[in-house]
């Protein structure tokens, strides 16, 4: 079946199909980093990949709820969430358009990528292109 040949073989990447902006509000604003990820979870003969980690990035819109439904282990207003091979985050602020829709969320970053620190909590993880890699249809990729 394709879908085995494609899991076997295809080097990984990160799509958010619908976009919510996430701006750092205590990373500095030029500063980028790179983290490294796995090219393939099962094959790391393939190497690693770099990801930019900006003071702007995206997550998918599905991975923020305002009333989440019981075991939602995704952003909520005032939680955290482990950006996948990043760092954790906290929810401080929702920005809403006129219709009260969340257009931005406004968040803090731990910059420990340990689970296990207290101040940062174990959190589930989200996938988050940088702010530059949206294109012109309103999804969001990165490498």
């Amino acid at each position: 079946c394709a879908r085995e040949v494609l899991d076997a073989e295809a080097p990984r990447a990160f799509a958010v199909l619908r976009p919510l902006r996430v701006t750092l509000t205590n990373w500095p604003p030029d500063h980028v980093e790179t983290l490294q990820a796995e090219v393939h979870p099962r094959r790391a003969e393939l190497g690693l990949r770099g990801l930019r980690m900006e003071s702007s990035l995206y997550i998918d819109a599905d991975d923020y709820s305002d009333a989440p439904p019981p075991g939602y282990n995704r952003l909520v207003a005032g939680g955290k969430v482990r950006l996948k091979y990043g760092y954790v985050i906290t929810c401080d602020e929702v920005v809403r358009d006129s219709d009260g829709r969340p257009v931005e969320i406004r968040a803090s970053g731990c910059r420990s990528r340990r689970p296990s620190r207290p101040s940062c909590g174990s959190t589930s993880g989200s996938s988050w292109p940088p702010c530059r890699d949206v294109t012109t249809t309103g999804t969001c990729c990165g490498t």
